[in-house]
């Protein structure tokens, strides 16, 4: 038997409070690994631009507005 079925064998044998706060948990641990994958992805986005000798020069926020002629309120 995979684990899988043995999560429905299980839940079937839950009353439904428990299987709705087993759900949530269930969901909470999908939700913290699509946070490290997209944590990860910024952090190598992050590296990449500053490992790149043709990054150029930072500017401030305020100036790429004036430069592009953005009034900011």
């Amino acid at each position: 038997m995979s684990n899988k079925e043995r999560l429905v064998q299980v839940a079937g044998m839950m009353p439904e409070e428990q299987v709705s706060a087993a759900l949530l948990m269930l969901y909470g641990l999908l939700h913290e690994q699509a946070e490290a994958e997209d944590d990860a992805f910024c952090v190598a986005l992050n590296d990449a631009f500053l490992e790149n000798p043709d990054k150029g020069e930072l500017i401030d926020f305020e100036d790429a507005c004036k430069m592009l002629g953005v009034q900011l309120s």
